[in-house]
């Protein structure tokens, strides 16, 4: 499993390029992206035909579960200590 924080400089990038380049590692399994911006979190999982399939989990009250290392943990932990920038209108 790889595990990257996006940031709004590269977000694009790692969902495209470097997801594609990834994809090339025979034993990776999951790939996650975690937002800085708002509590989501992103996950393509291989799965055993070799296809990858996308899900996104969003909002303080979702868990997320890492099929690769069988946990799940809550986004409420993960963003614990994160205080997020109020949106404007």
């Amino acid at each position: 499993m790889i595990i990257e924080v996006l940031s709004k400089s590269t977000a694009s990038f790692d969902r495209a390029e470097k997801f594609l380049s990834y994809q090339t590692l025979v034993t990776l399994e999951e790939y996650v992206l975690i937002s800085q911006e708002k509590a989501a979190v992103e996950q393509y999982i291989k799965r055993e035909d070799g296809n990858w399939i996308f899900q996104a989990t969003i909002g303080l009250e979702s868990s997320v579960k890492f099929t690769s290392i069988k946990t799940a943990l809550s986004l409420q932990e993960m963003y614990e200590l994160v205080q997020f920038e109020e949106e404007e209108n």
